[in-house]
C-alpha cells in the first residue's frame, strides 16, 4: 500500500480542462453560437463523469485493499523453520499464540 498510485492526482489536472471547456461554452453561448456551446458543454460533462467514475473506482479499490490488509494483519508468517511476527518482525522457532517480543496475539495459516 506504500507505493500505490494516487488516482486523484490526474483527476485534479482534468479539472482545468473541465473549467476551460465550461468557459468556452459560456463564451460561445453569450455570442449566440448555441451549437458550439452545446458541444463544449457535453464535452465538459463527459470529463466530469469520467472523473467521478475514476474516484468511485479508486475508493472501491482502497476499501478492498484495506480490508484484505486487515485480514492478514495478525497472521504469523512461516519462514522455513521459524515464524515471524507481522507486527514487530520478531522471529521465533515455536508456534506461539502471542509474540514473545511485543506480546500481540497471533494466528497461523491453517494450510501450513
Amino acid at each position: 500500500m506504500r507505493y500505490k498510485l494516487n488516482m486523484l492526482e490526474p483527476a485534479s489536472k482534468i479539472f482545468r480542462v473541465i473549467f476551460t471547456l465550461g468557459a468556452f461554452s459560456a463564451i460561445f453561448y453569450i455570442f449566440k453560437h448555441r451549437g458550439i456551446a452545446i458541444v463544449f458543454s457535453v464535452a465538459a460533462l463527459v470529463f466530469i463523469i469520467l472523473v467521478l467514475i475514476g474516484v468511485v473506482i479508486e475508493l472501491k479499490q482502497d476499501n478492498i485493499l484495506f480490508n484484505r490488509h486487515n485480514q492478514l494483519r495478525n497472521e504469523a508468517k512461516f519462514l522455513g523453520n521459524t515464524y515471524e511476527c507481522e507486527y514487530c518482525g520478531a522471529r521465533f522457532k515455536t508456534k506461539l499464540s502471542f509474540c514473545p517480543q511485543c506480546g500481540k496475539s497471533l494466528k497461523y495459516n491453517r494450510y501450513r
